[in-house]
């Protein structure tokens, strides 16, 4: 990224270099699928047929994920915390007596929460609290879990009811929850990031993939705006003032929403548990800002608070439009 102020300012200009390499089906073939965006570009070629390509762009948009190259190009760093939470994860279509099965609904027992969320057909995912998990060098070892593992803990979270697995498991993994911002969702309004790119989160009910399209459908407006003369430059720097503090906002609940969830419930022995009121509220809130409902913007060039006497019907700063799917993979 340049660091001419010239042509930072100037909209008509390309101030943003982009390296691209574009791989032989050899030399990428012999990478890991993980290890993909932490490849270096001056890594030998295998075979000599490896090219480099560089791209000159008015703006680079990151949407790379958790593990952004983008982010960590730019050296934004992400703040926040790994929590003592470990989730399954399980998509198949189950057989139970449970009545809700296809209704999203959470489970909290004394043996662990799970929460349902009805998919496509008969398909129904699972969350299902861990308690015992394996680490290596502070992460999960998924090689030691197994989606029976998660199967197994389900049966005992849904007791008096039975649940059985008798079809294939479509989809499964094991997570432990992180609660992280990134530091700077831009850098001089020509370098974003979006999505899990700059925050993660627990990821029940599609809140991060919410969360996700909504900062980009925020930036892309703008963009457009921008590039075709209709608004001043200074309209993007609104993207991280009003994202970001979502994003902050999101974490905050986030925290209380986990540690809530993944409480063990107040009884007479366990007076000191999670209440069904307190677990109820907290469920319901948490809709909010899987919908977006929850999304009220601070005045900046964009949002002005003064005209709110003539907007009856209307917070003014509160988001209408609300862009929402339920957890698709």
């Amino acid at each position: 990224l340049s660091e001419d102020p010239k042509l930072l300012a100037d909209p008509k200009s390309y101030p943003v270099k982009v390296t691209l390499k574009r791989l032989s089906e050899t030399h990428a073939a012999s990478i890991p699928v993980e290890q993909h965006i932490n490849t270096p570009l001056n890594s030998p070629p295998l075979n000599g047929s490896d090219e480099t390509e560089t791209v000159w762009a008015k703006y680079v948009v990151g949407a790379d994920g958790a593990h952004s190259w983008v982010r960590k190009t730019l050296g934004f760093m992400m703040d926040g915390e790994q929590t003592d939470y470990y989730w399954g994860v399980v998509d198949t279509i189950p057989e139970t007596d449970f009545p809700d099965i296809r209704n999203r609904t959470a489970i909290h027992s004394n043996n662990g929460s799970c929460m349902i969320i009805p998919r496509e057909g008969d398909t129904v995912r699972l969350y299902v609290q861990l308690s015992e998990v394996e680490l290596k060098a502070g992460r999960l070892d998924k090689s030691k879990s197994c989606a029976e593992q998660v199967m197994e803990v389900a049966r005992k979270s849904f007791k008096p009811f039975t649940i059985s697995f008798p079809n294939p498991i479509q989809w499964w993994t094991v997570y432990i929850i992180g609660q992280r911002v990134a530091s700077q969702f831009s850098a001089n309004e020509r370098v974003f990031i979006a999505g899990d790119a700059c925050h993660t989160h627990s990821p029940k009910a599609g809140q991060g993939m919410n969360a996700s399209m909504n900062d980009t459908h925020n930036l892309v407006w703008k963009l457009v705006h921008v590039l075709r003369g209709w608004a001043q430059h200074d309209l993007l720097k609104t993207y991280e003032c009003e994202r970001r503090k979502y994003a902050q906002d999101l974490i905050n609940f986030d925290k209380k929403f986990s540690a809530l969830f993944s409480g063990k419930p107040r009884t007479e022995d366990n007076t000191e548990g999670v209440s069904h009121e307190e677990f109820l509220e907290v469920f319901q809130t948490f809709g909010q800002f899987t919908s977006g409902i929850g999304i009220h913007y601070q005045e900046s060039t964009i949002v002005n608070y003064s005209g709110q006497a003539s907007a009856t019907n209307l917070t003014i700063g509160q988001v209408n439009f609300i862009l929402t799917v339920l957890a698709v993979n």
